[in-house]
């Protein structure tokens, strides 16, 4: 079994442009969401892609840049600005070592962004905002 490791409060932002017209908007949506579950983000990757990476979503060589801002900036949370399959979001966390969060969460309501952050001592926070009604919601989460 995959033993994932925990989400921490310093986060790399990852947020790839598939020539989508509203790039620039959703990379600061996803820093203000991030910023507003008390997760800081410390540096923001972006990169050029015709199409997902079957395995990763990013590439090898992006992912060896998002491993490489992880250890410098110290994260121990990498926040995709992207659905991710289950299989590329643990090919992601074996290969960068570090817990990684995608847009949509896999939840049952995919339009939902969800970002986990670590919360000073008392587990984790998860802000859920709901595009559709606009609201931002928080509970914690029991991991």
């Amino acid at each position: 079994m995959f033993d994932r490791p925990s989400g921490g409060d310093r986060a790399i932002l990852v947020n790839l442009d598939f020539g989508d017209m509203d790039f620039a908007e959703s990379g600061e949506e996803i820093r203000r969401l991030a910023e507003s579950a008390g997760v800081e983000p410390v540096a923001v990757i972006q990169g050029r892609r015709h199409r997902p990476d079957a395995a990763t979503y990013a590439g090898a060589g992006k992912v060896q840049e998002i491993a490489q801002a992880v250890q410098s900036a110290g994260a121990s949370l990498v926040l995709f600005n992207h659905d991710l399959s289950p299989a590329q979001e643990r090919n992601l966390e074996r290969d960068i070592a570090c817990r990684v969060v995608d847009r949509s969460s896999h939840q049952s309501r995919p339009h939902l962004l969800v970002v986990v952050g670590a919360a000073a001592h008392v587990g984790h926070v998860v802000a859920v905002h709901d595009p559709e009604g606009g609201r931002l919601f928080r509970h914690r989460d029991a991991a």
